[in-house]
């Protein structure tokens, strides 16, 4: 299995980089409780822009990671380097490309679990961030 073997490093920093998105998350949901978002109010205009600004942090810092932990998949690295697939308009190309990742079974069902994994640690930091963020605003 590719995270137990040579992807162990991207593994380990794809999960020590989850432990900034739960502080921004948590930070974003104490701030964003205590604004009302039901009316327009100007009043309130910096405090709604720090909660905007760490919640694209935050969304930035997920996607920069998950991106790049998947970007490190070596055997999707081989399977663009394999193929040449060009497009839909191209059906011969489409049916290589379906041949060629249907022979590596193997591969792709490891992607789908470590896309899975991804999820999973996605939900995971919803639903740490909540806790934080519930037992600081108390």
């Amino acid at each position: 299995m590719y995270i137990l073997d040579e992807g162990r490093a991207a593994f380990l920093d794809f999960l020590r980089n989850l432990t900034p998105q739960v502080l921004l998350l948590s930070l974003a949901l104490v701030i964003g409780a205590k604004l009302n978002f039901d009316k327009v109010d100007v009043g309130n205009w910096l405090h709604t822009l720090i909660f905007l600004s760490i919640v694209i942090t935050a969304v930035l810092a997920g996607c920069a990671n998950t991106t790049l932990f998947i970007s490190k998949f070596a055997p999707l690295q081989q399977l663009r380097h394999d193929t040449h697939f060009v497009g839909p308009r191209y059906p011969e190309s489409l049916k290589t490309f379906r041949a060629y990742v249907w022979s590596r079974k193997k591969d792709l069902l490891e992607l789908v679990f470590i896309v899975l994994l991804v999820e999973l640690s996605i939900v995971a930091i919803f639903i740490h961030s909540i806790f934080a963020a519930s037992k600081m605003s108390l």
